[in-house]
């Protein structure tokens, strides 16, 4: 047995018919779970999952990993970090960390992680097993479900991106790691980046370090600096993933120098004329997706039909719907309203595979009304801070007319929690580059250590889901459309 080996993953979907069958099989009727206006009321907006449910995903994995040996007096010792939705897709994973023999037998011990579609650790921990070993004292490996050869996904992170950077890029990367399933190559200057190493303990865990020179900081022009500083972390470690060292870049620090080394260095999706940024915005419709949120300010029908697939296909990997109602952005619902980009993008939807529901207003995100909702980079990124400058604003405006009203910590309570809704890339951690030969997470500047860890996971998460090969496979089949 060997550390670092990774434990076969196991995924799932969590339904509401679950969590009820849970709650009768275990007798747990707390009404967050099953009573949908109580729980409604509640911090979390709505029911969920037990947590114990979630962590029976994590038994699954051992058992299948360690069979009898598992089940004959595995234990557990979990931490639970954020809820499960109905509808939720979980991901749970686990590498070897340690290896140790106790009174002739192996105490094997597994840092195991259940993650949400959006990357977040919903579950971390230990999960530890008694093997036997043989006459030679080696593991008996040919009886559990382990292979040396089980990889983890490599990714490499710009440790000197972002406002926070090295120190919080370095701490939520050693927390990913921690959680199984995941490889780190710390990309920057060595010299910090192994200074702030060593404030953790990360002995045994798959992290190295790999040198670059200078930094993309925002407000540069991408092009210019990229030409400039050769050798800088972000364009390092993209070419980690060019060059088949790594499966994902992440990182927190420019967006423009990001796209920019990812479609030099990554080169452009097939059909796609240039890459983009999209994602979640609103929190109030975590499962709308909009692009473009602002790297392209003048669009073409063709790119728009572009970004259509893409956030189809985002919605379908990310969230697990099965057809995504596609939309265009315009000031009116009728049909018929809008530019002419919007009325020519409308008849390209219309005559493609894409469950096209027509326009939909600004005022119809926050609903809900539609899971991919497509407009140009102008409007997009206007919407985007617009939405943001709402959470801050709020949350002033909270805490001025309802200080002395309720308890300090109800008040930053609600008050984080607007904040939040009306930010959602700061508190997803990031998203991927659309439109590019390679999964490329982009984060928010400010994010901290669990904005970073997040970051990763959703880079793993289009790693072990095939995202880029879905992309490519349903751009292919609009090409036609396009060219026609």
């Amino acid at each position: 047995m060997q550390t670092d080996t990774a434990l076969p993953r196991v995924q799932r979907t969590i339904t509401q018919e679950q969590i009820e069958r849970y709650a009768r099989a275990s007798g747990d009727y707390n009404p967050i779970h099953i009573d949908e206006d109580f729980a409604a009321k509640s911090q979390f907006g709505g029911r969920i999952a037990h947590g114990m449910l979630i962590a029976a995903s994590i038994s699954e994995m051992m058992t299948a990993a360690f069979k009898a040996d598992w089940l004959n007096g595995g234990r557990l010792k979990l931490r639970f970090r954020a809820p499960v939705f109905p509808g939720d897709t979980i991901t749970t994973s686990g590498i070897v960390k340690r290896v140790r023999e106790v009174d002739g037998r192996q105490q094997v011990t597994c840092a195991v992680v259940v993650r949400r579609q959006d990357g977040e650790a919903a579950i971390t921990g230990d999960a530890v097993v008694m093997t036997a070993m043989d006459q030679r004292g080696i593991f008996r490996q040919e009886e559990s479900n382990l292979t040396t050869g089980s990889r983890l996904c490599r990714v490499a992170v710009d440790a000197m991106g972002g406002d926070h950077a090295p120190h919080d890029v370095v701490a939520g990367a050693v927390a990913a790691v921690r959680g199984g399933g995941i490889q780190v190559s710390l990309v920057g200057d060595p010299d910090q980046v192994r200074a702030e190493l060593a404030k953790h303990d990360v002995e045994g865990l798959p992290i190295d370090v790999v040198p670059s020179e200078g930094v993309l900081v925002e407000g540069e022009p991408p092009a210019l600096a990229l030409r400039q500083k050769p050798k800088a972390s972000i364009l390092v470690a993209t070419g980690m993933v060019k060059q088949g060292h790594a499966d994902a870049v992440v990182t927190m620090g420019s967006t423009g120098g990001t796209m920019a080394a990812a479609a030099v260095v990554l080169g452009r999706t097939p059909g796609v004329e240039r890459p983009s940024i999209g994602g979640p915005i609103v929190g109030l419709a975590p499962h709308t997706f909009i692009a473009d949120l602002g790297s392209n300010v003048d669009c073409k029908p063709a790119q728009l039909l572009g970004y259509a697939v893409i956030g189809d296909v985002f919605a379908r990997q990310f969230w697990n719907i099965k057809r995504p109602r596609v939309a265009i952005l315009s000031v009116g619902s009728e049909a018929g309203k809008g530019n002419a980009l919007v009325q020519a993008t409308s008849k390209l939807l219309s005559e493609s595979h894409l469950n096209f529901i027509g326009n939909v207003e600004a005022n119809d995100i926050p609903l809900g009304r539609a899971e991919v909702v497509i407009c140009d980079g102008f409007v997009g990124n206007i919407i985007m801070k617009l939405t943001e400058g709402l959470g801050a604003a709020l949350s002033e405006h909270l805490r001025k007319s309802l200080a002395g009203k309720l308890s300090e910590s109800d008040l930053d309570h609600v008050i984080k929690d607007v904040y939040d809704l009306n930010n959602v890339v700061e508190t997803l951690g990031g998203g991927p580059i659309l439109g590019v030969n390679g999964v490329s997470v982009v984060g928010h500047g400010s994010g901290r250590a669990d904005a970073v860890q997040r970051a990763i996971g959703t880079a793993e998460f289009a790693v072990n889901n095939g995202f880029i090969a879905k992309i490519n496979e349903e751009l292919s089949q609009i090409q036609q459309l396009v060219d026609n």
